[in-house]
């Protein structure tokens, strides 16, 4: 994780520590929750403004394909988290299982508005705490 923090100071994020955290855990819990379809839309919206953040902060200069370094997978991946938002997660994801219905389209939409909010703080420089 100290290596992580370094990585993300470098790119100019700070505090590189919250950051790094919300990244790292953020990432993790995104996958496991895509993975189970709980939670799907607040999920695939996270993985967005990840996806969106590692190309603005790293790959762009990169340009657009990934052999050499560019942002043409996070592009898949926002896309395929835009779809998957969108339509949600399909027949056996816990999501069908929980007491109330997610109204996908417009849960995703507020989620990916709270995310693309968080990836403005993130990317103006805005200091929490």
């Amino acid at each position: 994780m100290a290596a992580w923090t370094q990585s993300v100071a470098k790119d100019g994020l700070q505090p590189a520590i919250l950051w790094s955290s919300v990244e790292a855990w953020g990432e993790l819990a995104g996958g496991v929750l895509l993975v189970l379809g709980f939670l799907t839309p607040f999920a695939a919206s996270f993985i967005v403004g990840d996806m969106l953040v590692a190309i603005l902060k790293v790959h762009a200069a990169r340009g657009l394909w990934s052999q050499t370094g560019g942002y043409e997978y996070n592009l898949v991946l926002i896309g395929l988290m835009l779809a998957l938002g969108l339509m949600g997660p399909g027949l056996y994801a816990l999501d069908g299982r929980l007491r109330f219905r997610l109204a996908r389209p417009a849960v995703f939409a507020v989620a990916l508005a709270a995310t693309l909010a968080g990836v403005a703080f993130l990317l103006l420089g805005i200091t929490i705490g």
